[in-house]
């Protein structure tokens, strides 16, 4: 395909791709803080999504408009990342320098392959060398950011610590680096699954952000591996896995140590297990993700309905209910039943007494903001309901397909966070993972016939 050949008619095939990059560019533009006129544009990106794309069952785009579409979003996304890499601790010195260099070097890999994408002549090397770099500028994070000063880093690294010692991390005495800026008590705040990964890499590397790391560069190991099961080719494949890593707020989560890299690779190995039917499979990774972080508990939620969509049997549905929850409590029992209290005002009664955030990326700051009034409280509640009925009524009697799964959990995800009492970057990482999935899935069908995982 050459330029001319991409009509405006056919660019309705690449729109999940041209949204994911609106997404990217709002998040990269605003760092997931407040302001007015990005939390607007994602609004109506998610508004124009749900217009658009849900509950709409068409063919995918050809193999060729796929390419096109994958390749400019790397080149897009590797362009804002020499633009800002938007890393708030890095300290100047040799790693710095390394770094700049690997992502120019990026940038201009992602310039050669568009070039060559024009002219059909394509390097699968170039494509994998470029893989490689965006893996390199991950795990250069540690070495140019080694201290960064964010309670998320130092509260998970010394929750880890405590489990080290034989100890139960919840209910310790942890370090405010606030000094009482902000309305919270110190604490380890994540649920019991997210210690599997962290504590291992702290006691090894030393640092706990190696398991975001490795998580990261698992989701473009596991997204390359899911396309070529797909048949797709090996160079669209590759530029599948370079267009998430080098999603432009990459450097910036792995920096701020969010745990969100860890619930995109189990999203995307339950999304994995649920196309090849192993129920139980899913539904432990369902469990697991859940115990990582709340917030989780949407994906088995809308998988359940999906999966009543489908006309499941009582036996699939009670083998996923089952095993998500059987994980569920085997990850967090042993740290319930040793301080039950502590684990509850850690993990769920803290954030009851949490106040609106001013700076966060979200609709509530907007009318905190302009208005001098939180809603919060009766309008999300409104909000939640009205987009869970939707959401469950179309996709149970629309019997719609995984591409419908993916993209009810990027607007239930959106709507979540947007009118919540705060929501920053990490939030809409993780949710724009779904409507990453949605233009995967888009790549992989065959007019609408899906090829077997």
């Amino acid at each position: 395909m050459t330029w001319k050949k991409l009509q405006f008619s056919q660019c309705e095939h690449l729109l999940p791709v041209l949204l994911l990059g609106a997404c990217s560019f709002i998040l990269w533009h605003s760092r997931g803080f407040y302001r007015s006129s990005d939390v607007i544009g994602y609004l109506g990106v998610v508004t124009l999504i749900a217009a658009l794309t849900l509950f709409r069952k068409r063919p995918g785009p050809d193999i060729e408009q796929a390419k096109w579409g994958f390749a400019l979003l790397v080149f897009f996304h590797t362009h804002l990342l020499i633009q800002r890499p938007l890393l708030m601790y890095s300290e100047s010195g040799l790693a710095l320098q390394s770094l700049r260099w690997t992502l120019i070097s990026t940038f201009g890999l992602s310039g050669i392959i568009l070039l060559w994408q024009k002219k059909g002549t394509m390097k699968n090397y170039w494509v994998g060398g470029l893989v490689a770099l965006l893996c390199l500028s991950k795990g250069l994070i540690p070495w140019v950011s080694p201290n960064p000063l964010i309670d998320v880093y130092q509260s998970n690294s010394q929750g880890a610590d405590y489990l080290l010692s034989g100890l139960n991390p919840y209910g310790q005495s942890y370090l405010d680096i606030y000094l009482g800026k902000y309305d919270y008590t110190p604490g380890f705040a994540y649920w019991p699954g997210l210690l599997v990964w962290i504590a291992p890499f702290r006691w090894l590397l030393g640092d706990i952000r190696y398991a975001f790391i490795f998580s990261d560069i698992a989701i473009g190991a596991a997204l390359y591996l899911f396309a070529r099961k797909q048949k797709l080719a090996v160079e669209l494949s590759l530029l599948i896995s370079a267009a998430w890593l080098s999603q432009p707020v990459h450097l910036f989560v792995i920096e701020q140590s969010w745990t969100d890299p860890i619930l995109i690779l189990l999203t995307l190995l339950h999304f994995w297990a649920l196309m090849k039917q192993r129920w139980f499979v899913a539904a432990l990774l369902a469990g697991h993700l859940v115990s990582v972080k709340q917030y989780g508990i949407l994906v088995p939620a809308v998988t359940l309905v999906y999966l009543l969509s489908q006309r499941k049997s009582l036996r699939v549905l009670s083998v996923y209910f089952g095993g998500a929850l059987f994980a569920l409590v085997a990850f967090t029992l042993p740290f319930v039943v040793t301080n039950m209290d502590a684990f509850l005002q850690s993990t769920l009664l803290v954030f009851g007494n949490i106040t609106s955030r001013t700076d966060s990326f979200s609709a509530t700051a907007i009318l905190i903001n302009e208005f001098g009034r939180d809603y919060s409280a009766s309008l999300s509640m409104g909000l939640y309901l009205l987009c869970g009925v939707l959401i469950s009524l179309g996709l149970y009697f629309l019997r719609s397909d995984m591409g419908q799964w993916a993209m009810s959990l990027f607007i239930s995800y959106s709507v979540l966070f947007l009118f919540a009492k705060q929501a920053f970057c990490n939030y809409y990482y993780f949710s724009t993972f779904f409507l990453f999935l949605y233009a995967v899935f888009q790549a992989c069908r065959r007019q609408t016939r899906w090829v077997k995982a």
